[in-house]
């Protein structure tokens, strides 16, 4: 996904140096908000792919897992 849109940048930037720049500022910009999104509020991102921000439930499993091994710290 990442070459396909890299390569149709390419082609678009070749179009002159005004195009180039409008992309590029246009890019930096997505990119730019993106980060601050998923810097900001990550569960949105979850949340917008469908996915749970604790993993699926698996947070209560390592509460439980690190309760029993600090009974038996060497053995777990």
């Amino acid at each position: 996904m990442l070459a396909l849109g890299g390569s149709a940048m390419l082609a678009i930037t070749r179009r002159g140096p005004a195009t180039a720049i409008i992309l590029l500022w246009l890019g930096v910009t997505v990119i730019g908000l993106g980060v601050m999104v998923m810097w900001l509020d990550p569960a949105l991102i979850f949340k917008a792919l469908g996915k749970d921000p604790t993993l699926t439930g698996r947070t209560d499993i390592w509460a439980a897992v690190l309760r029993q091994s600090a009974k038996q710290p060497m053995t777990g």
